[in-house]
């Protein structure tokens, strides 16, 4: 694909921050495809906020302007007409992955036709046949699905600006912690409660670094703060604690990035972490790690120890137990589903691990 000859690309998002983290490195390079095109990268807030600065698009648009809100909206009649509105006002000259968007808009760009290039999600069984990851399978599909030149080398990133990087340098002052990559921040934040780990146990491994690993923590709040301060109430050494409340996303990266390490559910903030170069451990349940680990080098998971035969282990989305909110497997059930069975020794024996191999100098991360 001629790429050089588009003037107006619109690149439907992926809807998680996870996922749009993943294809950052196919925007990176669509832009040096496209040198003088606009390229407007329509997808879901909060993610959208992670491609709005210096990372090859020229405008991000968030569909709940449209008044959508979920992958799977149909819309009423008056988002289906601004939808249109908007399609016919912008007069792209491509669309990039219809199939990722939401459904209303999805089936507005079918009914107006044009030049379509779809990643889909197929490449995904046999890379994870070749031990590859997720990301290895997005970054294939890509290459399939837009003709795009792609290197598999290339890691997502979120080039940082200077002015984030001087926002958290001042939260973490502001907090009364250093900015000296020592802190390990923790997240009880999770898409769904069957991906999270019990916060009580997540408040003893808090404790344990800050007491056995001298490390200071931060709990890093979502938009639901009630998480972040049931772990800060279970802790016993609170003295070693602080807490940022729901910051904006981009400045939640800048502040990972001047983090020792995370200790975390598997969800955006993983992702988030490694993109800044930043060692990551993450309490995995109901998802596999092959799929949904970074292939950071610094990022460890740790599974339940009885493994699920209703795990998806060869697709992406979630389980049927996400979908229905309720553990399916009833050698695993209960409240909190399969996630409860990882072990607090576990979490603590590979979070001194990660400890050890994270440096304390860690080299700038280079989107």
């Amino acid at each position: 694909m001629d790429f050089s000859s588009l003037r107006r690309i619109l690149v439907c998002l992926r809807y998680g921050i996870g996922d749009v983290v993943m294809e950052t490195p196919a925007l990176r390079a669509l832009r040096r495809a496209s040198p003088r095109a606009h390229i407007t990268a329509l997808g879901a807030a909060p993610a959208t906020a992670l491609v709005a600065r210096n990372q090859g698009v020229d405008e991000v648009v968030a569909v709940q302007g449209f008044g959508l809100r979920h992958w799977g909206d149909y819309g009423d009649a008056a988002a289906t007409a601004e939808v249109e509105r908007w399609l016919n006002e912008q007069n792209f000259d491509a669309v990039l992955d219809v199939s990722h968007a939401v459904t209303c808009v999805r089936l507005a760009l079918w009914r107006r036709g044009g030049l379509f290039l779809d990643s889909g999600e197929g490449a995904l069984p046999a890379i994870l046949a070749r031990n590859g990851s997720g990301q290895d399978a997005v970054i294939e599909d890509i290459r399939r699905g837009w003709g795009l030149e792609l290197n598999p080398a290339n890691p997502p990133g979120l080039a940082l600006e200077q002015d984030e990087r001087k926002d958290a340098t001042l939260i973490l002052r502001g907090l009364g912690l250093a900015d000296d990559r020592q802190v390990v921040a923790v997240s009880a934040v999770a898409s769904s409660p069957l991906k999270r780990w019990p916060e009580e146990r997540l408040a003893r491994v808090a404790d344990m670094v800050a007491d056995e690993l001298g490390r200071p923590v931060l709990i890093l709040a979502g938009p639901e703060a009630g998480d972040a301060q049931h772990v800060l109430a279970s802790m016993r050494r609170q003295d070693r604690v602080r807490l940022a409340n729901c910051l904006p996303l981009r400045i939640t990266a800048a502040v990972l990035a001047r983090c020792r390490a995370l200790v975390c559910n598997d969800t955006g903030l993983l992702h988030m972490a490694a993109a800044v170069g930043t060692p990551a451990l993450a309490v995995f349940g109901p998802t596999d790690p092959r799929i949904y680990l970074p292939r950071h080098a610094g990022c460890v998971a740790v599974e339940p120890d009885v493994a699920c035969p209703l795990r998806r282990r060869n697709t992406f989305g979630p389980p049927a137990c996400i979908a229905t909110g309720r553990c399916l497997y009833s050698d695993l059930a209960g409240p909190g589903g399969c996630v409860t069975h990882v072990s607090t020794e576990a979490i603590m024996a590979a979070c001194r691990r990660v400890n050890e191999a994270a440096q304390d100098k860690r080299e700038e991360h280079v989107a």
